[in-house]
């Protein structure tokens, strides 16, 4: 076997390793301890390049030292000793004792190679040294590793130390206090306790022991009123206290009870000093900046001061007023203090133009408005009375009459003394008026055919230029923009007229007017009710008609034929009540009022009635002799004529034809006898009387 050279090492390296090949470690390398406790010195041993170590030897001396070949000291653990006793090089005094105190913790198969020191008196303070060697490899290669650590150890506990963040305490603030003690053993039951503050809910510390510190964190949250307040972290073992530290609050906070105070008061008279103070109570950091503010808006030109004073001058100093006093934290407003300067009415006015335009019928209000503390009352005037009109800020006009033009003003008055604005004239504009229609005609009634002359007047008109007119005939405008229309009096142009006058404004109308044209009765007809021809015996009613008549007809007449002979009716109805055929003919009619006389076209009355006044006869009046063809002629008055004539011989029909001529051919002797013949309209049928007939041998 072969051992490999040691690296040189000074005695008090720290780091823990070995030709930066880290074997072995502690950490940390320097401790801290105090009479009457306990330090544990940590050590563990680590592979090398990655190689396990094999048949570890491990020594731990204090006060280690280099001589020669290896290291050596006071002796205080062997691992080649199974006993597992202290074990030392030479004898000395103190041996005993560092035997009681000494205690191996490690276990070299877990690499763990600890040493405790129990009951720490002053004079275990120094270097212990840890010597390791060991194998590793194939074949395989002795090591040897040397690490140290330092012990130091003080009369008493040490104070703890104490972190708080942030570094600026703000108020409200979630506020970390960190307190922490370096303690290297875990023997004796030790704690670490904040207090100095009022806390509503305690807060819960977090404490944990780690890497040879013990330390207590405590989170709350900080209130202005803790500012300079004590916070003390005191190291307990069960209630004895063992050590503290102190540490004082710096909180920031914005400033606290701030008051504004006004001099003289709250209500002033114009042109008096009024004074203004900010106070504050509290702040951390103190006061930087102070604002001012007036109905909310800030007072720029009395900025960074705490007092501002100023002659009151009317709204421009009343107000709502109140400071804010500012440091790096925040800014706190103070409490609102109403000043109320008091002053008589000024700028009283009209919220209008010198003159307001407004038609009849609509609704105007007038506002009267001033500046004036305490409050103003209102009174309205129209020139030149000076009697009060109306009391109040508004004058209002629901309906605006004509009555109501004029001029008005109002006064603003209060305790301090009154004032009047300017006057506004209300100028009440409208229709045209009295609007009327006249028929100027010098004859009346009208005719058709004279001229209608039509008139269109008004009588006032505000505004009284750029008169226009309008004409309507019914519904219908007419084209006529004069304040004259005439026309020819005919039928169409009768009917219902008016006319409107028209300004700027809107237009005013007449009532309508009615021309009444007089005419001659038209469409005079004469009709008759039953269906002509009538037959004889029945009634028949002619009646007289007329379409139109203005005025109207106040008599009728009643002609027939040509012979203009008046019939005797002055009725519009002529009535025949058994009609026969000696009334037939053409009839017309006459219809008359005051402005003349209108006749109908003629109606013919046909009557129809059946055969009468039948005659046989022969048609020529000769000897008739046997064989001879006869022609008898049977002749009759009738309306309408027959439609069919019958010849009989002693009772018996010989013959029917349409014709009234009936032929008998090749007479015989035994023809002779009594003939008669029938006549038929399909009114009535008539008879002839007898006619004895002789036919005599050839």
């Amino acid at each position: 076997m072969t051992s490999k050279p040691e690296c040189p090492r000074p005695l008090m390296d720290l780091s823990g390793s070995l030709c930066n090949l880290d074997p072995l470690t502690t950490q940390p390398g320097s401790l801290v301890t105090w009479i009457g406790s306990c330090v544990l010195i940590p050590c563990k041993i680590n592979s090398y390049k990655g190689y396990p170590l094999r048949n570890i030897s491990l020594r731990w001396y204090f006060q280690p030292r280099y001589d020669v070949n290896d290291y050596t000291g006071i002796l205080l653990y062997n691992s080649s000793d199974k006993s597992g006793n202290i074990q030392t090089r030479s004898k000395t005094a103190s041996q005993p004792a560092f035997q009681s105190q000494m205690d191996f913790i490690g276990n070299l198969e877990n690499k763990d190679c600890g040493l405790k020191i129990s009951r720490v008196r002053k004079n275990n303070a120094g270097t212990y040294g840890a010597r390791l060697i060991a194998f590793y490899n194939t074949p395989e290669t002795e090591l040897k590793f040397f690490l140290n650590a330092t012990v130091k150890v003080a009369e008493s506990p040490p104070a703890p130390r104490m972190e708080i963040s942030p570094n600026e305490i703000r108020e409200s603030q979630t506020t970390t206090v960190t307190c922490s003690v370096p303690y290297h053993c875990s023997e004796n039951s030790l704690g670490l306790f904040v207090s100095g503050l009022k806390w509503k809910r305690p807060p819960s510390p977090i404490e944990t022991s780690n890497n040879g510190v013990i330390q207590t964190v405590v989170a709350f949250s900080v209130a202005w009123e803790d500012n300079g307040k004590t916070l003390v972290c005191s190291l307990k073992q069960k209630q004895k206290v063992l050590s503290r530290s102190a540490m004082k609050l710096d909180v920031k906070y914005r400033p606290k009870n701030v008051q504004l105070k006004a001099t003289p008061g709250g209500s002033i008279q114009e042109g008096q000093t009024l004074s203004l103070v900010c106070t504050v109570e509290n702040s951390n950091p103190p006061v930087s900046e102070y604002l001012w503010y007036n109905d909310g808006q800030l007072m720029f030109e009395y900025r960074n001061s705490p007092k501002i004073e100023f002659e009151a001058q009317g709204d421009q100093h009343s107000g709502d007023y109140r400071c804010e006093a500012k440091n790096s934290v925040g800014t706190q407003p103070s409490n609102t203090h109403r000043v109320d300067v008091h002053y008589p009415p000024k700028e009283v006015k009209i919220d209008s133009m010198p003159q307001v335009d407004i038609e009849e019928g609509e609704s105007l209000v007038l506002q009267c408005s001033s500046k004036g503390n305490p409050e103003t009352h209102y009174q309205w005037f129209k020139q030149p009375l000076t009697t009060v009109f109306k009391d109040g800020k508004q004058l209002q006009f629901n309906v605006v009459r004509l009555e109501n033009a004029g001029a008005y003003y109002c006064s603003a008055g209060n305790m301090l003394g009154s004032s009047k604005s300017s006057p506004v004239t209300l100028n009440v504009q409208y229709a045209p008026k009295d609007v009327q229609l006249a028929i100027e005609n010098d004859q009346l009634p009208i005719k058709e055919k004279d001229t209608v002359l039509l008139n269109c007047s008004f009588g006032r008109s505000n505004p009284s230029n750029n008169i226009k007119y309008k004409w309507y005939k019914a519904n219908s405008r007419l084209p006529s923009k004069e304040n004259l229309l005439n026309f020819p009096a005919n039928l169409e142009q009768a009917g219902d007229y008016r006319c409107e006058v028209c300004n700027t404004i809107k237009c005013g109308s007449s009532p309508p007017v009615t021309v009444d044209i007089h005419y001659a009765p038209k469409g005079v007809t004469a009709v008759a009710e039953q269906r002509i021809p009538i037959n004889e015996g029945n009634r028949v009613n002619l009646r007289c008609e007329v379409a139109s008549a203005n005025p109207e007809v106040f008599s009728y007449r009643w002609y027939k034929d040509v012979a203009q002979q008046p019939v005797d009716s002055e009725a519009a109805e002529l009535t025949i009540y058994h009609v026969t055929s000696a009334d037939s003919g053409r009839y017309w009619c006459e219809a008359t009022n005051s402005v003349a006389t209108s006749r109908s076209q003629q109606l013919l009355l046909k009557v129809y009635y059946g055969p009468r006044n039948i005659s046989l006869s022969l048609e020529r009046q000769v000897p008739v002799t046997e064989g001879m063809d006869v022609s008898f002629l049977c002749a009759t008055d009738a309306n309408p004529p027959p439609y069919y004539f019958e010849l009989y011989h002693n009772k018996e029909m010989l013959l029917k034809a349409s014709d009234r001529i009936l032929l008998l051919q090749k007479v015989k002797v035994e023809d002779s006898g009594d003939y008669h013949c029938k006549a038929s309209n399909g009114i009535s049928t008539g008879k002839s009387q007898t006619l004895m007939f002789s036919v005599s041998c050839e």
